[in-house]
């Protein structure tokens, strides 16, 4: 298990809004008010849930790693572990709380529903954040150094995957994450993560303080800033 202090996560108000469709911008009046209230709702309802393993990497082909056993198929993945012989894998969720939110809110209120989804979406965030801080400062206490954080549905890396990483974490027993037959993650602000661990500064390092949309290769996702 991994931190899960609620007093250390800050949500970003400013994610908030890209996720709402604002872009760099912020709303006024009503809804400026309404969001406040939303991140105190979820910030009360959250229950953090994480846990992360550590496995040894290897390249069997081309465009293939192998991470504790598991082969996936990735020229994206590939690339961003290049040089690594280690990863943490994690898994964190914000719990079941926001969901039950969002589904309330979309019976009687769309747009406090909206607020949550939005919310919920950078909570998960912050607190993979915090994860990844705990990451690096283990291993650069080893002298060695962390790549950018990679998750299933980037690039290449196919969102099939989870199911591997599930079980490599035994991911449903340890925080209560489960996966549907469509790989969707319930609760739904869930995440899985791969972490590279390399001995040298080589590569994409990791710094999970930077803004995702100026380092994520992603470029069809509709909450990409402008």
């Amino acid at each position: 298990m991994l931190p899960a202090n609620k007093e250390k996560i800050t949500i970003d108000i400013e994610e908030v809004c890209r996720y709402l469709g604002y872009g760099n911008s912020r709303p006024e009046g009503d809804v400026s008010i309404m969001i406040g209230d939303c991140m105190d709702d979820v910030y009360r309802s959250a229950q953090l849930r994480s846990v992360c393993r550590r496995f040894p990497v290897a390249f069997p082909a081309e465009d293939t790693v192998r991470i504790g056993g598991m082969d996936i198929k990735s020229s994206t993945l590939s690339r961003a572990l290049e040089g690594c012989t280690e990863a943490m894998v994690f898994g964190a969720t914000v719990g079941m709380g926001i969901d039950s939110l969002i589904a309330k809110a979309t019976v009687n209120n769309i747009t406090r529903s909206a607020i949550y989804q939005a919310v919920g979406a950078a909570y998960i965030e912050a607190y993979c954040d915090l994860i990844n801080d705990d990451i690096d400062t283990r291993i650069r206490l080893e002298g060695k150094q962390t790549r950018r954080r990679f998750s299933p549905g980037y690039g290449d890396f196919s969102i099939d995957c989870q199911r591997g990483l599930f079980d490599l974490l035994d991911l449903t027993r340890q925080t209560g994450i489960c996966l549907t037959s469509g790989m969707a993650m319930t609760p739904s602000k869930s995440v899985t993560a791969i972490v590279g661990i390399s001995c040298d500064g080589a590569g994409d390092t990791s710094d999970s303080s930077e803004k995702k949309c100026e380092t994520c290769t992603k470029a069809d996702c509709p909450y990409r800033s402008i």
